[in-house]
C-alpha cells in the first residue's frame, strides 16, 4: 500500500477541517441554546439582501472547496509535491512544462532502460 502525497493529505484536511468547524458551530449554538427557528428568524430579520447572500455562500461553498480539492490533487500538483521532496520526477511532457522544477523531467528528455 502506498502512503498519501502532500496533495492528496492537504485535499483530505481540508475537507475534514470543514467537516469539523461545522460540527462544531451547530454544537456551539445548540450548547448556547439557539434553534434553528432562531437562526432563521434573525437571517430574515436582516433582510433579503443578506438572505440570498447566504444562501449563495452556502451553495457556492462545497463548489469551491471541492475545486481546490480536485486541482490540489491533480497530475500536475502531485508531480510539483513529490518533486518538492528532492525526488526525481519523470512525467509527460505537458506536465513536466506546467511545472517549473529541475527535479520534474519529461519522459522524451530522459532515456528509460527496461529491465
Amino acid at each position: 500500500m502506498n502512503l498519501p502525497n502532500r496533495a492528496q493529505v492537504d485535499t483530505a484536511a481540508r475537507y475534514a477541517g470543514t467537516i469539523a468547524a461545522t460540527a462544531f458551530a451547530i454544537f456551539g449554538l445548540q450548547a448556547k441554546g439557539i434553534t434553528l427557528e432562531q437562526v432563521q428568524s434573525v437571517i430574515a430579520a436582516c433582510g433579503t439582501l443578506v438572505n440570498d447572500i447566504v444562501v449563495l455562500v452556502g451553495a457556492l461553498a462545497p463548489l469551491y472547496l471541492a475545486f481546490r480539492g480536485i486541482s490540489s490533487s491533480s497530475a500536475t500538483a502531485q508531480a510539483a509535491a513529490v518533486a518538492a521532496t528532492g525526488a526525481k520526477v519523470v512525467t509527460t511532457p505537458e506536465i513536466a512544462a506546467a511545472v517549473p522544477s529541475p527535479n520534474v523531467m519529461s519522459a522524451t528528455d530522459v532515456r528509460i532502460v527496461n529491465k
